[in-house]
């Protein structure tokens, strides 16, 4: 009598709509994985709200593949370098930089980020280090992070040829390199909404 009370309290489980809706849910994705898949690498648009997808037609999605060619095969890149060397160069050149600039904006913090563009309004003449010193406190307000020294903070800037420093003393001053004025330029112009916004 046990067992069969066991038996059916199983079944009552096994037969619950949680249960079987789990398992239609898990039947439905199984059948319809590949349209599943298929609809969503196409999806350009959704709202949870009252559940609106809008996907891009097959068709859109071939016209915009053809917008990136396929990578040239290697003999097709070593002749283009070998008849456009100056080119070549030059692209390397930017790809590098521009490399550079996005491994920085990754670790640069936002109060360095606030200093360069105040010295890239000082020009050639720059501004006093010890004026400076508001955006070292800045950041230690912002982080908590007590124990940072002002030297590593101005250091880091200086390492990665974004600042130079000129004057001796207590007379020393800051002003932007090229490099520094580049760099706010790139960030500027791709991450347009955010890249003021980063913490400390």
């Amino acid at each position: 009598m046990e067992i069969s009370n066991i038996v059916l309290q199983y079944l009552k489980v096994l037969l619950s709509w949680p249960v079987i809706t789990l398992i239609l849910v898990m039947s439905f994705f199984k059948l319809f994985k590949d349209p599943i898949s298929d609809f969503i690498h196409r999806l350009i648009k959704g709202e949870i709200g009252s559940v609106k997808l809008q996907a891009t037609s097959p068709a859109d999605q071939k016209k915009e593949a053809e917008e990136f060619p396929p990578i040239q095969p290697k003999n097709e890149l070593e002749l283009y370098v070998k008849k456009y060397p100056g080119e070549a160069i030059k692209t390397i050149i930017e790809i590098s930089r521009n490399l550079r600039f996005e491994k920085i904006f990754n670790i640069i913090y936002g109060t360095q980020i606030n200093l360069l563009t105040h010295l890239s309004t000082k020009g050639k003449s720059g501004d006093k280090y010890i004026n400076l010193a508001f955006y070292y406190h800045d950041y230690i307000s912002r982080s908590k992070f007590y124990s940072a020294k002002i030297e590593d903070y101005f250091g880091f800037l200086g390492s990665i040829q974004m600042i130079k420093f000129f004057g001796e003393g207590n007379d020393v001053s800051v002003r932007i390199t090229p490099e520094g004025i580049n760099f706010l330029s790139y960030i500027k112009k791709e991450y347009p909404a955010i890249f003021n916004y980063k913490p400390f």
